[in-house]
């Protein structure tokens, strides 16, 4: 039951019924300020009718049974076995929950897919352009000195992968000069058809990876469940072909071009990949018969397709470190 000493309502100390005043706060102790309960346990003032003290929880041994309102039903037990299947009931917060689309995404990966997808697009776009320049080039120039003065003339010649290369004769000088003029002709129709059957292989090499990154892309930008798989691959097989396509050049063109020129001595394009030559070191001359110097090299589409394998490999990467960490499909969570 409630302690009966009587206790100070302001401070809770003990106090003497008959004392006016508190002697530790100096409260007032009148018959007109009664003392109300406390609990024995923490001093908190305490509703006798109650069974438990409000603050601490400790019975007030009154004998009294906690109120309960009449007006609220007993809470039923919950059932552990599904009355039809007989299976365990699983609670809702350890149901799992399937999540449309995709595992949830949390922290950085979503940048890190975006720099992914942006990756193969970039690849893809770059495989486009070096379509359309030159893969290789050859250059000559020879000097003379005529008696209006110095002449130089420059030929070179670009090839293209779409059946075409385009040779330029330029003159400067003071006098004694013939009008520049550039030439596009086919593979098939000129002089370098064997040159043309390398460079169709090498063209449908390009547009192979274009379509298979293409096609990647598109699956990593827009199919974001179930794809990751398909979309690697495709993506691994166009880094690989644009990778491919100038190593096989590097390979297969000096080889070539020895069997498609004719009368070659010395160093030239037939002797090897890149290099140069100067005077009687080179094997042909300008049409114009000047003594000539020269050097040969790949172009800029070939250094672009190299530049897309970069771009589609490290995009493979990503797109599989997604696979790892992030399952692409429909997944199943449990709720908190």
């Amino acid at each position: 039951m409630a302690d009966e000493t009587p206790r100070c309502p302001q401070c809770l100390a003990q106090v003497d019924s008959d004392w006016p005043f508190c002697s530790h706060c100096g409260t007032r102790l009148s018959p007109t300020n009664p003392l109300p309960p406390a609990c024995s346990n923490c001093g908190a003032p305490v509703d006798t009718s109650g069974a438990f003290c409000w603050k601490c929880g400790v019975p007030l041994r009154t004998g009294r049974e906690p109120f309960i309102p009449a007006n609220v039903p007993p809470r039923e037990p919950k059932p552990s076995h599904d009355e039809w299947t007989g299976a365990p009931v699983v609670p809702m917060s350890a149901r799992p929950v399937r999540v449309a689309g995709g595992t949830r995404r949390r922290g950085p990966a979503p940048r890190r897919w975006a720099v992914g997808e942006s990756l193969l697009i970039v690849g893809v776009a770059i495989l486009v352009i070096s379509l359309f320049v030159g893969w290789y080039a050859v250059s000559e120039t020879g000097t003379a000195t005529e008696t209006r003065g110095t002449v130089t003339v420059q030929g070179t010649a670009t090839f293209y992968l779409l059946d075409q290369y385009v040779t330029s004769l330029t003159c400067t000088g003071n006098g004694g000069c013939f009008p520049n003029t550039s030439t596009t002709d086919s593979y098939s129709q000129g002089a370098f058809t064997s040159v043309g059957t390398l460079y169709d292989v090498e063209a449908i090499m390009v547009i192979g990876s274009i379509l298979l990154g293409a096609l990647g892309a598109f699956l990593a930008f827009f199919v974001r469940g179930g794809r990751s798989n398909w979309t690697a691959a495709l993506v691994l097989t166009a880094a690989i072909l644009a990778f491919l396509a100038p190593a096989l050049l590097v390979g297969a063109q000096p080889s070539v071009l020895a069997s498609q020129t004719t009368a070659q001595t010395g160093s030239g394009p037939w002797s090897s990949f890149v290099g140069s030559c100067s005077g009687g070191g080179c094997g042909q001359s300008l049409p114009v018969g000047l003594p000539s110097s020269g050097s040969w090299a790949p172009a800029i589409g070939w250094f672009l397709s190299f530049l897309a394998g970069v771009a589609l490999l490290i995009g493979f990467v990503v797109i599989r470190g997604r696979r790892r960490g992030y399952s692409g499909g429909p997944v199943l969570e449990f709720s908190r």
